[in-house]
């Protein structure tokens, strides 16, 4: 069963999500993982490289997730409490880029979006129309190869500004934050749950009876299968049609190639 992933970095940061979403620790190995029919939540510690190695292992051990949403606080230029959705996520030390897709509807339109910037340290040289994260950056590095960028979002609240600095942060105050944004995280959480089920319902049909076919006709490993099932779902949802394929003396590989191009010919465009 397909879930949508929460990935947070610190104990306070999970701590309000657990109760709100009803979330029970699971048996994972090496990482910690709560669960619940509809979520799984990743707490992949501080720091952009625990951020890349949490999500990586959890998307190998859970491959069916349907999309992740980064949920912590940052620091920027906005009242504290205020929750930010990202347009950008930048890192500031290899100065790679992802634009998260924000779905057109009334809820991702009612919070501000904001360019995120990953840093390795601390950082408190605020300035407007910027947060300052020490995660987002690993989790797209690792999850932009598995998902698409319209899978992959990071809502991140206020937690210092040049008024509250980051001396203000403790344990609690971070909980109170997480508490007090749980609105517009379930919120959130509701659209990506109920456009994930449209997709799906799009890709079921046509999309099952090609990689049917597929699977007949050429020969596919299990992470061959899993990987064709993406690389089709992410072509319907971006071409907005089935895939025409030429089976004809191919492998598995020249068919995930060939998705993987057609895929790069219909970029998502930001107006």
């Amino acid at each position: 069963m397909k879930r949508l992933c929460i990935i947070t970095a610190l104990p306070a940061e999970t701590r309000p999500l657990l109760d709100a979403l009803s979330l029970q620790q699971s048996n994972a190995r090496h990482l910690r993982v709560y669960a619940s029919e509809r979520f799984l939540l990743l707490e992949c510690g501080p720091g952009k490289m625990n951020a890349a190695a949490g999500t990586g292992a959890m998307l190998q051990a859970y491959p069916d997730i349907a999309a992740i949403l980064n949920v912590g606080i940052a620091g920027g230029c906005q009242p504290i409490g205020q929750s930010v959705l990202a347009h950008q996520v930048r890192d500031h030390a290899s100065g790679a880029r992802w634009y998260p897709h924000l779905p057109d509807n009334n809820t991702f339109r009612s919070l501000p979006s904001q360019n995120i910037t990953t840093i390795d340290a601390p950082d408190t040289h605020y300035r407007q129309g910027e947060l300052f994260d020490m995660e987002a950056a690993g989790i797209f590095t690792a999850a932009s190869r598995h998902l698409s960028t319209s899978q992959i979002h990071c809502i991140k609240v206020v937690s210092d500004n040049p008024e509250h600095g980051i001396e203000t942060i403790n344990k609690r105050t971070v909980i109170a934050l997480i508490e007090n944004a749980m609105p517009d995280i379930n919120s959130i959480l509701d659209v990506l749950h109920h456009n994930f089920n449209e997709e799906h319902n799009a890709v079921s049909v046509e999309g099952d009876v090609l990689i049917s076919n597929l699977l007949q006709q050429i020969h596919h490993t299990v992470n061959d299968e899993r990987i064709l099932r993406k690389l089709i779902h992410q072509h319907i949802v971006k071409a907005g049609e089935i895939p025409r394929l030429d089976t004809q003396g191919k492998s598995s590989a020249h068919i995930r190639k060939t998705l993987q191009s057609s895929i790069a010919a219909h970029p998502v465009i930001y107006e």
